[in-house]
């Protein structure tokens, strides 16, 4: 979140960020899932794909991120 809000700076910061949350979403954090699946959504540090963002938009709400629940 500190990247995505600017508070930190990093030379790649879509590729940092998708690095990121891979690692805590696999640790079954649910906004590193959410901050994931937005990622493959948007194409954020990688190739757009839908199947995968709702894949992981899903997993994030069974780990209790509301708001991805509705994605």
């Amino acid at each position: 979140m500190m990247i995505y809000r600017k508070q930190i700076t990093v030379p790649t910061p879509n590729a940092t960020m998708f690095k990121l949350d891979s690692n805590s979403c696999e640790l079954n954090d649910k906004t590193g899932c959410a901050d994931l699946a937005y990622s493959y959504e948007k194409g954020m540090g990688v190739t757009k794909d839908k199947k995968k963002a709702k894949k992981y938009y899903k997993k994030a709400c069974k780990l209790g991120h509301k708001s991805s629940c509705s994605k």
